[in-house]
């Protein structure tokens, strides 16, 4: 299997608020051809590294590699306002109703508790 060469990256004019209050972050080692590892997942945002996360739980002997083309958590997943919400985002005041939107939000609000249960977990200093 060859390599494909990926010419552009994603652009970000400016760095995550939230990214910027951290101490100055250092660099990991580029992944090279010869490394090797059980799970790799695409994308070092919320959902990428969540995924990460699980299957470390899941599997703790398992090799799990993140593969990032910019910084992690530094997109979309570090540009948002800092805060889950238990509702769609979409505005239509019917939708809420429907038996999918009422099964979307009960999956919304059991995510919120499975976020709640990590910062206790962990001692994490947040709102």
């Amino acid at each position: 299997m060859s390599l494909k060469q990926i010419a552009t990256l994603p652009c970000t004019d400016s760095p995550s608020g939230w990214n910027a209050l951290l101490p100055k972050r250092e660099a990991m080692a580029a992944l090279s051809a010869a490394e090797t590892a059980n799970w790799l997942i695409i994308g070092g945002g919320f959902a990428g590294l969540a995924a990460a996360r699980r299957l470390a739980e899941q599997a703790p002997q398992a090799r799990i590699a993140v593969l990032e083309a910019h910084v992690i958590d530094e997109n979309a997943s570090g540009k948002n306002s800092g805060f889950a919400i238990d509702l769609p985002h979409y505005s239509d005041n019917n939708v809420t109703g429907t038996a999918a939107a009422q099964a979307e939000i009960q999956l919304f609000r059991r995510t919120l508790e499975q976020l709640e249960v990590l910062v206790q977990t962990h001692h994490i200093d947040c709102d």
